[in-house]
C-alpha cells in the first residue's frame, strides 16, 4: 500500500511514495531512498540514455524498497507519475534533491507521525549529496547507510565516467563486435575538455551540439568549490552510518568509500564499511573481464546483470542493528522471505587516522 505525496506544480511528472510493510517491525522506521541521480550535473548519472538510466536506477531503488518492505521497514521513495515516463533534468533536479526530500518529509501522512529519530537515510551516489546537505539543515536521522557513495571532486568523477567511452573505443579498434556507445554520452565525452574548463571558468550552464544531439548541462557551481562540495559535506554526519561499495563499480571508484569513512570516523564513533568483491555500482554481480565489464556498462547491458542479495541484507541488518531490533522479533518475517541469512559479509578492517 502506497500514500502518495505531491510535491508541488513544477514536479507534476514525479511523485514521492511511502510504501508500507505487510507486517511492520514493532518500532515503526522509514527508510528514505535518495537515488543516484546528478542532480543539474549530468542528467542522470551517465554515461547512458536518459531513460535507460532512469529506468535503472528504478528498478534499484524498486529492489531495495521491496527488501526492506519484506524486513517490516517502511521506505520512502520517488517514481514516476506515468509509467515508462522520463523526468526532464530540471524536474528530476528539484523533486529528487534536498529541498524535495525535505517538501516529502514535511507533508508525509500516516500512519505515525514520524520524526527524524526514527529514520534511516539512504543515499546512492550523488543521493549521498542530498543526506549530507539535510544534515546540513540540522535533521540528524537514526542512521545513514551511503551506497556507492560519491566523495571525489566532480571533475574527477565526470572525467572517470565519460572517457570509458572514448577509451572504449581505442581499445576495440576494428572489431566488428566493438561497442558503440549512445550519441548523448558520445557527445559529452567528446566535450569533456569543454566541460572542465565551463567548470574552471565558473560558468553555470554549457550547451553541447552535434548533429543528431543537443544537450545544455546545468552547472552548480557550489558543487565544484566552496565548502559544499561532496567531499566537505559529510562533516555534517553525525549518526551512526553505513559505507557499502562495490569493488568493480566503474562509475563511482572504491576510494571515495574510505575516504567517506575516515571523515564520518570524526563525528561517529565506529563507522561501518562494508566491500563487496567483484560488484558493480548497482551491487550487481559483475561478469567476466573487466573488459567485458567496461563494454556492458557503456552498451547498458550491465543494467540487466543479477542483483547481489547480500547488499539487500546488509542494509536491513545494520537498520535492524542501530534500532535494536533483534532477528527473534522477526521471524514470521523471514519465514515469509526468499532471502536467506547464512552469507558471509566481507568487512574492511578500519585504517587508523
Amino acid at each position: 500500500m502506497s500514500f502518495e505525496y505531491i510535491p508541488g506544480p513544477v514536479c507534476l511528472s514525479l511523485k514521492w511514495v511511502l510504501e508500507r510493510p505487510i507486517q511492520p517491525l514493532p518500532v515503526p522506521i522509514l527508510a528514505v531512498l535518495c537515488g543516484g541521480w546528478s542532480y543539474g550535473l549530468i542528467p542522470y548519472c551517465g554515461p547512458g540514455t536518459r531513460k535507460a538510466l532512469w529506468d535503472n536506477e528504478q528498478a534499484f531503488l524498486n529492489a531495495l524498497s521491496s527488501h526492506l518492505n519484506g524486513q517490516g521497514i517502511y521506505t520512502l521513495r520517488l517514481i514516476s507519475r506515468e509509467n515508462g515516463s522520463v523526468p526532464d533534468d530540471s524536474t528530476l533536479t528539484q523533486g529528487a534533491g534536498h529541498d524535495g526530500v525535505l517538501l516529502a518529509l514535511r507533508d508525509i501522512e500516516g500512519p505515525v507521525i514520524w520524526t527524524p529519530d526514527h529514520m534511516v537515510f539512504i543515499g546512492h551516489g550523488m543521493g549521498s549529496y542530498s543526506c549530507c546537505q539535510l544534515a546540513s539543515y540540522g535533521i540528524r536521522p537514526g542512521g545513514y547507510i551511503f551506497a556507492g557513495g560519491i566523495y571525489s571532486d566532480l571533475e574527477v568523477i565526470l572525467s572517470q565516467k565519460y572517457l570509458l567511452p572514448i577509451e572504449l573505443q581505442k581499445k576495440q579498434g576494428s572489431d566488428e563486435q566493438s561497442v558503440v556507445p549512445d550519441s548523448l554520452s558520445l557527445l559529452i565525452s567528446e566535450n569533456m575538455g569543454a566541460i572542465l574548463q565551463a567548470i574552471r571558468k565558473k560558468r553555470s550552464r554549457i550547451q553541447l551540439q552535434a548533429l543528431n544531439e543537443k544537450i545544455e548541462i546545468r552547472l552548480n557551481q557550489d558543487l565544484y568549490s566552496g565548502d559544499e562540495t561532496p567531499r566537505t559535506m559529510f562533516r555534517y554526519i553525525t549518526s551512526p552510518t553505513l559505507v557499502i561499495h562495490g569493488s568493480s563499480d566503474l562509475d563511482v571508484t572504491v576510494w571515495n568509500a574510505t575516504s567517506i569513512e575516515q571523515v564520518v570516523r570524526k563525528n561517529v564513533a565506529t563507522p561501518e564499511r562494508i566491500i563487496l568483491e567483484d560488484r558493480d555500482h548497482w551491487f550487481r554481480m559483475v561478469p567476466g573481464s573487466i573488459g567485458r565489464h567496461m563494454k556492458d556498462r557503456v552498451s547498458g547491458a550491465s543494467f540487466f546483470y543479477e542483483q547481489d542479495e547480500r547488499f539487500l541484507r546488509e542494509c536491513s541488518s545494520f537498520i535492524r542493528r542501530i534500532y535494536g531490533v533483534h532477528e527473534a522479533q522477526q521471524e514470521a518475517l523471514k519465514r515469509g522471505s526468499h532471502l536467506g541469512h547464512d552469507h558471509i559479509r566481507k568487512r574492511v578492517p578500519k585504517e587508523s587516522g
